[in-house]
């Protein structure tokens, strides 16, 4: 008879839709849509966001 299937703490189980980085149980992580993402800085590049500084607001 066989084992019931059952995850390991540590086990890959996915691979960062961004970056590759292994997407491991127990491991939080991003899901935008069907995508994984390891962490926000995949998720900003991953959607295309850019990040600026604003400039100084003039006195009126």
């Amino acid at each position: 008879m066989s084992e019931p299937v059952t995850d390991t703490p540590g086990e890959v189980i996915d691979y960062c839709s961004q970056c590759g980085a292994e997407i491991i149980i127990g491991r939080t992580v991003i899901r935008f849509g069907r995508e994984l993402l390891c962490d926000v800085n995949c998720l900003s590049d991953w959607v295309g966001a850019v990040e600026i500084t604003v400039p100084e607001v003039p006195n009126h």
